[in-house]
């Protein structure tokens, strides 16, 4: 359960990067992902939307839809692409760098405790309702698993069965909206 609340934790903001600027996957001698380590002490919610990140500040995007919009349009067309994702929550800051090489998907958290570079084969718009109300429900996951819905997905985050929960495992959810 507490793997499930780290992916959780995402801070989600999606930067626009010029073509000369495209983020690369940076990795050092063990695996790790390079890419936060000159990340500025004080990043502000100002600058991020400034960056043209997609910018979450206490569950609320902020700004950047157009970030993401093109984003999936180039995945789409099967080229590469890269995005920053942002989200402040109080004082805390969170990084997610995406990815997508034109046939996997990566994602490295910047509260991951190893920054090892997983594939994910699909990005998945998941749909649904809520337990024990009428509202829907929106995620965006990364999986390697074509059959997950959203009520497979709620289940697993909200079991305590440990089989039930690595079921979805490996997954990256992203909080855009």
């Amino acid at each position: 359960m507490q793997l499930l609340s780290v992916l959780l934790l995402f801070a989600l903001a999606g930067c626009s990067q010029a073509p000369e600027e495209k983020m690369q996957i940076s990795l050092d001698k063990n695996g790790s992902y390079t890419g936060f380590a000159n990340l500025p002490a004080n990043y502000t919610k100002e600058q991020a939307v400034k960056d043209g990140c997609y910018v979450v500040f206490d569950s609320n995007k902020v700004a950047g839809a157009q970030g993401w919009a093109d984003f999936q349009v180039q995945v789409n067309g099967g080229h590469e692409a890269s995005l920053r994702l942002v989200r402040f929550s109080g004082t805390d800051v969170y990084y997610i760098d995406l990815f997508y090489d034109g046939a996997s998907y990566h994602a490295f958290d910047s509260t991951s405790p190893d920054l090892l570079d997983r594939k994910f084969s699909y990005c998945m718009d998941l749909t649904g309702k809520m337990y024990g109300t009428d509202h829907a429900g929106h995620l965006v996951v990364l999986t390697n698993d074509k059959n997950l819905t959203f009520k497979k997905y709620l289940h697993a985050i909200t079991s305590s069965d440990t089989a039930t929960i690595q079921s979805i495992i490996p997954y990256v959810w992203l909080p855009v909206q």
